[in-house]
């Protein structure tokens, strides 16, 4: 439950939010972290609001923090030399080709071991990616952080998926499947940061080492544990890989939980579902009306089994389901 005081919001575990929301410019910006340390940002950032009108001190219990980075108990040090980092290390945002930004984090933090509290304030530059957010959003699942194990994994997740909130929003399949040169991906995605610049490492300049490392540990990873995930072609020119043309997917796993809650938002909407539902409980109260003792409360179990898809449908009705079901997958399916 979240309690409000002097600009210090009080969250606790419950407060987290399934979804993270940032902007689509932040979610494709350029920073050299760790993979704990990406899963503790995305871990805080769960706790944002993108309705708010801005940033609070979040205070919380530590010992959920520390489950969600499956850190022990006692490593308190590693939390706070996290958080430090966090503090001081750079983000570059890119607006446009000709602005760059550079931001920290976190601005603040207050470790209070004593209660076992853990307090902390984003960066006040990242106001207008992470609140406020109206349009151009990218929507990111927490629990992916968790999977992934790879930190380059995770930068091409929320590049891949800024692009296809993009796809789904302007039904442009230009964001969708796209050519990008591979320098600019390969400095997007593995940098580090040298002397106050970001730079590709020597190693990754080298293609078929980014290609191993970077392009195939991340295409894997988001196959196999992902809702979303990428294919690319390589674009040569003189034997060289200059570009490369990605195409986005949708899991399947992911379509079907997608579908499935489209579907139970119909059952509550849709005229159509009723209708048929209501055709069904109709010729069940006839075929069992000598069998009924209470046909109001019968009726009603009857509309609660439609409302949470156990109804059971005479063949003819199942079929005009089966060619709404197909509908609603088709539909699910294009975005």
């Amino acid at each position: 439950m979240q309690v409000i005081e002097n600009n210090l919001k009080k969250i606790s575990l419950s407060d987290s939010k399934d979804l993270i929301y940032k902007s689509n410019t932040l979610a494709r910006s350029k920073y050299d972290i760790t993979l704990i340390q990406a899963r503790f940002i995305a871990f805080l950032s769960s706790f944002v609001d993108k309705d708010d009108e801005d940033f609070f001190t979040y205070q919380i219990q530590i010992k959920p923090v520390l489950d969600f980075l499956e850190i022990d108990r006692t490593n308190l040090k590693y939390l706070s030399n996290t958080l430090k980092q966090l503090q001081t290390t750079l983000i570059c945002i890119q607006d446009d080709d000709e602005a760059e930004a550079y931001a920290t984090f976190l601005s603040f933090f207050k470790l209070d071991k004593k209660n076992e509290l853990l307090e902390f304030r984003f960066d006040s530059s990242l106001k207008k990616h992470y609140v406020q957010l109206k349009n151009n959003f990218t929507t990111l699942e927490i629990a992916n952080y968790k999977k992934f194990e790879s930190v380059f994994t995770i930068k091409i997740y929320e590049f891949i998926k800024s692009n296809f909130q993009l796809y789904k929003k302007y039904e442009n399949s230009l964001f969708r499947e796209f050519i990008i040169d591979t320098d600019e991906f390969r400095n997007k995605i593995a940098s580090k940061l040298n002397k106050g610049k970001f730079e590709v490492p020597k190693s990754y300049l080298l293609y078929k080492n980014f290609k191993s490392n970077v392009l195939e540990v991340a295409r894997k990873e988001l196959l196999e544990k992902s809702d979303i995930y990428f294919e690319y072609e390589e674009i040569k020119t003189n034997r060289a890989v200059k570009e490369l043309k990605i195409t986005i997917i949708q899991n399947a796993q992911s379509i079907k939980k997608e579908f499935l809650k489209k579907k139970n938002e119909l059952l509550k909407s849709s005229t159509k579902h009723k209708q048929i539902a209501q055709e069904q409980i109709k010729r069940l109260m006839s075929r069992n009306k000598e069998k009924i003792k209470e046909p109001l409360k019968y009726e009603q179990k009857l509309f609660r089994m439609f409302l949470n898809g156990t109804l059971i449908y005479d063949k003819d009705l199942q079929l005009i389901i089966d060619e709404l079901d197909a509908k609603i997958f088709a539909d699910i399916g294009k975005k």
